[in-house]
Order: structure tokens, then C-alpha cells, then sequence
């Protein structure tokens, strides 16, 4: 329960960081499906994702340092850790895996997302899947996958977040529906 409190807080900094200045985000992962547990603390979670656009990488980290956050500097292929307290934040500036396959379709998450409040921005409902099976897909090669995302889809599918129909096609783009199946 700790853990989600200090998670909801350092969110909630990086949403209202990112709203004053015009920075376009996406919250991702557990940020999204986290609400949709009945209880949020029951989806547990090491970090906060959250995706913006390369473009604004520095400005944000600039922003996000002068808020409190701290950052040992490191960039990832795909993001930068900071830190808020005790509490991770992976800034992603793109969502892809290294993977060829995956990452045709992931580096075109900003054609996938609908405006929200203020600067947030959403994932369709469908590609939101298709990253969340894309992820667990790689983890899985990789390794790093347990019962967490599936779990995640199965409260998913509980609560019609999602049109399998709309998500099938993206799926297929990546060779992914016999994983998605199984």
C-alpha cells in the first residue's frame, strides 16, 4: 500500500509538471491498468512509466530535476530512470524492444494515442494492448516475465477495456496473436 501511495504521489508530480509546461505524455503499464484492480494497491508495481516525445527529453528531465526528481543521467535505448525519493520513474522516450518485429508497430505509438486532459494523452484501447502483449512477448524470449501481465489481462478482459477485434489486426502486424492466444 506504501508503495502505490508513493507511486500515485511521484505521478501525480510528473502529470503536473508535464501539464504546467506543454509537455505532451502518455502514461503507461501499471500507471493505466493499475485503477482497474479492485484495489489500486493490488496491481504492485516497482516504477511509474511514463512515454513523451524524444524531442522533449531534456526539457522534461530539466523540469522534473528542478521538481525534486534526481537522475543519475544514464539513457537507456528507450528511456531514462530518475528517481522521486525512494520511488523509480522510467521516462520513456519511445516504447520499443529492440526487437525488429515488435518495434515496426511500437514505434508508431503516437499514431495510436487520443488526446485527454490537458497535456495527457491515451493509448487506444487496442494498441495499449498490443504494447502490453508486445512487452510481455519480449520478456518472455528475454526473460523477466511472471504472472503479472497476465493477470493485467485478465482484469482487462474482465472489464471490456477492449475490443479484441481492433486489437487482432495490430497483434498480427507483429506475429504475436499465437502469443497473445496462448
Amino acid at each position: 500500500i506504501l508503495r502505490e501511495v508513493r507511486l500515485s504521489e511521484m505521478t501525480g508530480k510528473v502529470k503536473a509538471t508535464f501539464d504546467e509546461n506543454g509537455i505532451p505524455y502518455v502514461l503507461l503499464k501499471g500507471a493505466v491498468i493499475r485503477p482497474l484492480y479492485p484495489a489500486p494497491w493490488m496491481r504492485t508495481s516497482c516504477d511509474a512509466d511514463v512515454l513523451i516525445h524524444e524531442k522533449d527529453l531534456d526539457r522534461a528531465i530539466a523540469l522534473l530535476t528542478a521538481a525534486g526528481f534526481t537522475t543519475k543521467g544514464e539513457r537507456d535505448y528507450h528511456d531514462v530512470s530518475l528517481y522521486y525519493g525512494y520511488t523509480h520513474l522510467e521516462l520513456h522516450f519511445n516504447i520499443c524492444e529492440n526487437d525488429e518485429k515488435l518495434d515496426r508497430m511500437l514505434s508508431k505509438v503516437w499514431d495510436y494515442t487520443l488526446p485527454g486532459k490537458q497535456s495527457e494523452q491515451r493509448m487506444t484501447s487496442a494498441f495499449f494492448l498490443f504494447h502490453h502483449t508486445a512487452h510481455a512477448a519480449y520478456h518472455f524470449i528475454r526473460g523477466g516475465c511472471g504472472v503479472k501481465p497476465l493477470l493485467d489481462l485478465y482484469i482487462l478482459r474482465q472489464c471490456g477495456f477492449y475490443d479484441e477485434n481492433e486489437l487482432l489486426p495490430l497483434l498480427e502486424q507483429s506475429d504475436l496473436v499465437p502469443f497473445y492466444r496462448a
